[in-house]
């Protein structure tokens, strides 16, 4: 008996019928030019389609919770965006990346015992285990077993300012950034003036300051490694919690970025809470703010606000809760707010514990076209709260870190990573990402993603002495 392992059915109660065998190998298409008389022809183009095959499958689903698992996990699989890992243990060094075509009835398969799945894989090869090899001294040797070209993935771990990352072969070159002409100022365009683990409470003060339709009350405290409330206060009605300040260094500034990252998870329908960043210039003035609320019911999801200004005169651009209003449920994840010129962009995503990947993204911008919020930054008041006597979000803010954004000059070069960021390459899918941030703007023109064709194959990655930086990828097979 043949099983499929997919990340999003339990094999307990599938099975494969016994006969069935995977395709040999992916469709391909030929197109051919016939010259008039001339005999035959010339062929013109040659693609390898998508894979589509039937896969005939036995349900062995026989209580209640067994067949509502099977139509949970088979309706999971469905609804997928993207094609996800299927394996076959009687191929069990063989992965396809797989999703169902159609809309099967999996209530009547239910009812029978069995039924077929139209599978569709837009990547049409089948794939080997998956390979990691470090660079070392900037070189890499990687011999691509497969009978296709492979795309890998390239991580590096920055050690030290850099420039421009370099990838490249004999005959293949990608790019992020610049090289530093020699003579060059080299300048970072966002330059970190604050970085704050929030695992101490010196260089905070309590906060005078007043907060949006709320009172400050309670108390403030770390746990090592981030801010919440120890208690809200005296329960009144509306908002009412703790508030700190800090003062940014090398305040004011211009042209900025704040960037935190945060926990804010509702326990239950009926939690409520609201996490706030007040940003101030150096009269301790309300000049903009952002947050992360919950104030409603229902599928009890998070919203985000954004505003520049303060006091009497404010411009509110932000006030969202999602696509679907659920996604940012039970938040973990991060915040950016910045100005630039008059500019004004909040960014919000989820990010993945383990990858770190941004997801459920989200960004608003507004342009103070009559420049009238221009006060410069010199501080940031935190502010978490309690709804009256509700029960309150899990709310805990675990970083903050404050960005001085430098204009770059015809005569100086961009740091575009600094010591301890993380840059991933991905070029079967095209993307760059900084620290799990898209950022498809630091690609070089003219650097185009590549393919590692089959063989031996010798890498290069500059600066090599800046970068730790390891190379991914799976052999293909037609």
């Amino acid at each position: 008996m043949s099983t499929m392992e997919f990340n999003h059915v339990r094999k307990d109660y599938l099975s494969i019928a016994r006969d069935w065998s995977l395709p040999a190998w992916a469709p391909i298409r030929r197109e051919y030019m016939e010259i008039p008389e001339r005999p035959g022809g010339e062929q013109t183009q040659m693609e390898t389609e998508m894979r589509r095959f039937p896969l005939p499958i036995i349900i062995h689903a026989k209580t209640f919770e067994e067949k509502e698992a099977f139509l949970e996990d088979m309706a999971s699989w469905l609804i997928h965006k993207d094609p996800k890992p299927l394996k076959f243990t009687k191929y069990p060094n063989r992965t396809l990346y797989a999703q169902i075509e159609g809309a099967p009835d999996f209530s009547e398969m239910l009812k029978n015992g069995k039924g077929t799945l139209q599978i569709v894989c837009p990547d049409p090869y089948k794939h080997g285990p998956t390979q990691t090899d470090p660079f070392k001294n900037g070189m890499l040797e990687i011999t691509n077993n497969g009978t296709v070209p492979v795309y890998p993935i390239i991580r590096a771990k920055v050690l030290e300012d850099i420039t421009h990352l370099q990838l490249f072969d004999s005959k293949r070159y990608f790019q992020l950034g610049e090289p530093a002409p020699i003579g060059s100022v080299i300048r970072p365009k966002e330059e970190r003036l604050l970085n704050d683990a929030l695992d101490s409470l010196v260089g905070w003060s309590p906060s005078g300051q007043e907060v949006d339709g709320g009172v400050i009350s309670g108390a403030m405290e770390t746990n090592g490694y981030s801010f919440g409330a120890s208690n809200y206060g005296e329960k009144v009605e509306g908002w009412h919690g703790p508030s700190l300040k800090i003062t940014v260094p090398q305040a004011p500034i211009t042209d900025f970025k704040v960037r935190t990252k945060f926990i804010f998870k509702n326990p239950s329908s009926a939690a409520r809470g609201r996490m706030e960043f007040y940003l101030r210039d150096d009269q301790s003035q309300d000049m903009a703010k952002f947050a992360m609320k919950r104030t409603g019911g229902g599928s009890y999801g998070n919203s985000i606000e954004a505003r520049a200004g303060g006091g009497t005169d404010y411009k509110y651009f932000a006030n969202y809760a999602g696509k679907k209003g659920i996604e940012w449920r039970d938040f973990e994840g991060i915040m950016e707010f910045s100005r630039v010129g008059n500019l004004w962009t909040v960014y919000t995503a989820l990010v993945d514990p383990v990858t770190k990947t941004h997801t459920a993204r989200a960004t608003f911008t507004h342009r103070d076209t009559q420049n009238k919020y221009v006060q410069n930054l010199a501080q940031i008041q935190l502010h978490v709260a309690q709804s009256g006597g509700t029960e309150p979000t899990t709310m805990r803010i675990n970083h903050l870190e404050v960005f001085r954004i430098n204009p770059i000059t015809l005569e100086e070069t961009n740091v575009i990573a600094v010591a301890d960021d993380e840059i991933e390459i991905d070029f079967k899918k095209e993307k760059i990402r900084l620290n799990g941030e898209l950022r498809p703007d630091l690609k070089a023109f003219g650097s185009n993603f590549f393919a590692i064709p089959t063989g031996k194959n010798l890498f290069e990655i500059e600066p090599g002495t800046s970068l730790q930086a390891t190379a991914e990828w799976e052999e293909g097979y037609l």
